[in-house]
């Protein structure tokens, strides 16, 4: 697995992609579940994986005195990431900026012109944009 570090706010030139965002906390077996259709995707495509995730919880960057109950820390979720034999793990720094995009913005600026995502998987629970007030259905 490729880490790439956006925290100087670069354009990838590695993709497109297959990918998924997310904290991917724990990495646990519905990420997997999700990562393997990512990979599968990607195969048939002929495209790389790619999983974009955050080092810093959103919400703690959001409320400073917020204390996730977190199943591990970076650094060891980026090993179990690894075992996932993903492509690549794209560090994306969460900001306040960013949290003020919504979800069209975040996939066009980020997503799509930033990282070069070509086709996007989401949990079914997944929600981003502006107060994460966008969900599946307002992706498509």
């Amino acid at each position: 697995m490729e880490r790439i570090d956006l925290s100087s706010n670069k354009k990838i030139n590695d993709g497109p992609f297959v990918a998924s965002v997310g904290f991917f906390d724990g990495v646990h077996i519905g990420h997997r579940y999700l990562i393997k259709q990512i990979k599968d995707e990607a195969k048939r495509l002929n495209l790389p994986s790619a999983v974009i995730t955050f080092p810093v919880h959103p919400r703690k960057v959001l409320q400073k005195n917020y204390q996730p109950a977190l199943l591990c820390g970076y650094e060891e979720k980026l090993e179990r990431l690894a075992t996932t034999h993903v492509d690549y793990c794209i560090s994306l720094p969460f900001t306040p900026e960013l949290s003020r995009l919504s979800a069209r913005e975040f996939m066009h600026k980020v997503l799509k012109d930033q990282i070069g995502v070509h086709t996007l998987f989401v949990g079914y629970d997944n929600r981003f944009g502006h107060n994460r007030e966008d969900g599946f259905s307002d992706y498509k």
